[in-house]
């Protein structure tokens, strides 16, 4: 007879498995997105744009993991996340609702690890930045390009991510 307790270690082992691979899907989605840019391209410029968008990824990761999952994610106020940076905060994933207790609140109804979280919504953050990178291609030089995709996946998508998901944002708009 399998408990309780084991149908829910299975649920959360098939729940993060599932965002894994959803989250591996979306950065396939990359792969299309610099196939695309260099179709749309000189084809001298085919080199140059891979390496952008690998260039891209390396520096989306390390910029949400500083600074924009605290941003996202972190508890504060109803403009910004202010904890969590570096994913320091405290929590006690996949625990949820009552039983969560830690400093993103805003991800506390997801039954899965953190890291696994971490890595779904890094996923998007550096989709955004690769679309952005079409949009612009052969039009910026290169370390202007990554100056603004630092500010982007650090600042500006995060401090819009903690808007739609935090709690304190949606209520006040609600109240209006």
């Amino acid at each position: 007879m399998i408990s309780t307790e084991n149908i829910a270690i299975i649920a959360i082992s098939l729940d993060t498995v599932w965002v894994i691979l959803a989250a591996v899907l979306v950065f396939m989605m990359n792969a299309g997105f610099g196939m695309l840019e260099a179709g749309l391209c000189r084809a001298k410029n085919t080199v140059n744009i891979f390496a952008k968008n690998i260039v891209i990824f390396a520096i989306a990761s390390l910029s949400f993991w500083l600074v924009g999952f605290g941003l996202m994610f972190g508890d504060g106020n109803s403009f910004m996340g202010t904890t969590g940076w570096m994913l320091s905060g405290e929590d006690n994933s996949p625990e949820v609702g009552e039983y969560y207790y830690g400093d993103y609140s805003a991800l506390g109804w997801a039954a899965l690890p953190l890291y696994a979280k971490v890595f779904f919504q890094l996923m998007f953050v550096a989709a955004s930045a690769h679309i952005v990178s079409g949009a612009v291609s052969e039009r910026i030089k290169f370390f202007s390009f990554i100056a603004f995709c630092i500010v982007l996946v650090s600042i500006i998508y995060p401090i819009v991510g903690h808007w739609a998901r935090s709690e304190e944002h949606t209520s006040e708009l609600q109240s209006h």
